[in-house]
């Protein structure tokens, strides 16, 4: 019975949309006549909250990396970047940056290990 009672009382305090738009006929220079209380579709919702929700994964990825570029050493930055964004072998980055491969390695090891300390609190 107090299940009941709790859920009328919320009801009770619910605004329907006509009252809670400004409509119905009245307007002045403050609050202009609508004759629709949503005068967006359905679409242009949809699209709003997809834009919504990218920028915020932008958001999301620009800060890590951001922190990233700022962590490593440059050299170290751009062996990870060649390794896990172009995709090249540690043996193709020795090649470009004539380097040796161990070398690679080391610099990719050393760079993951900060990632890890800094992002994952190990």
């Amino acid at each position: 019975m107090l299940n009941y009672l709790r859920k009328e009382c919320r009801q009770s305090r619910c605004v329907s949309l006509q009252d809670a738009c400004y409509c119905g006929g009245e307007y002045d220079d403050q609050h202009q006549f609508q004759e629709d209380c949503l005068p967006i579709t359905t679409n242009e919702i949809v699209s709003g909250i997809q834009q919504f929700i990218f920028d915020v994964d932008l958001l999301l990825l620009q800060q890590p990396l951001g922190a990233m570029a700022e962590l490593l050493t440059p050299r170290q930055y751009q062996i990870f970047s060649m390794r896990y964004s172009a995709g090249f072998t540690p043996s193709e980055i020795a090649r470009a940056l004539a380097i040796s491969p161990a070398r690679v390695t080391q610099a990719i090891k050393e760079a993951v290990q900060k990632l890890r300390r800094t992002f994952l609190h190990i």
